[in-house]
């Protein structure tokens, strides 16, 4: 059965954890070259490309988090409240 707006009630599960993951990669993104960790705020600023090399890593971070965080959504979509995966 689909929702009002003719999204399967599925889809949009997966789509909103998706975004979840997606915006928690972008600010884990932002929040390791604000602080320099790792130095990656210099490899930005010495690299001749920056803005690529910025969009390659928010990219790659945004990708990877939002897949494990629908995937994990998905995994765990069916589990009692109780945190016990055994049929008593």
């Amino acid at each position: 059965m689909a929702t009002p707006e003719g999204v399967p009630p599925l889809v949009r599960f997966i789509i909103v954890n998706a975004l979840v993951g997606v915006v928690a990669g972008a600010v884990t993104a932002a929040v390791l070259i604000a602080t320099g960790a790792l130095g990656l705020r210099q490899l930005l600023a010495a690299s001749n490309e920056p803005w690529l090399t910025g969009f390659l890593f928010f990219s790659g971070m945004m990708g990877t988090f939002g897949s494990l965080s629908a995937g994990a959504a998905l995994m765990l979509a069916n589990r009692p409240a109780g945190g016990s995966s055994k049929d008593d």
